[in-house]
């Protein structure tokens, strides 16, 4: 607008005409300088969101490794509890058996022991004065208890 201005003075020499030059040169310094100003909030806009992205991208990297590790940490600990409570349980089983075969053999000695007992009394009420039936089904009674007593049947 200057150079318009400069090459032909003999034009803009009339005061409306300098009038409306200099109002148009004030409103084009107005625009730029708002153009200026829009221009570096643009700038300065686009370079926070930039900084802001690497950022976040950064810290989205942090977290993610963080939730991993933490994940990491908890499966250990899931791992190590599980062992503990599988060797809890076998420690259970084998107890549990010992006391399974104990038990075992306290039956059978209470089945021995019934089995006298029922020789006692099966003893006590015969007549042995008739023959030789009682004496064998004694004795093949007390056959029995030996073997069972001895293992063998």
């Amino acid at each position: 607008m200057q150079e318009c201005f400069d090459k032909d003075k003999s034009v803009f020499n009339k005061t409306p005409q300098q009038h409306i030059l200099r109002r148009h040169q004030d409103i084009l310094r107005d625009y730029s300088a708002e153009f200026r100003r829009t221009h570096e909030n643009i700038k300065n806009q686009l370079q926070r969101d930039e900084l802001m992205e690497m950022t976040s991208t950064v810290n989205n990297r942090c977290r993610t490794t963080d939730y991993l590790t933490r994940e990491n940490e908890s499966i250990s600990d899931c791992d190590r509890l599980l062992n503990d409570q599988i060797s809890i349980a076998m420690s259970v089983r084998e107890g549990l058996y010992s006391q399974s075969s104990g038990l075992g053999a306290i039956n059978k000695r209470v089945h021995q022991l019934t089995s006298l007992f029922l020789f006692f009394v099966t003893w006590s009420r015969w007549d042995f004065g008739e023959g030789s039936e009682v004496l064998i089904l004694i004795i093949a009674t007390l056959g029995r208890l030996f073997l069972n007593k001895t293992g063998r049947r």
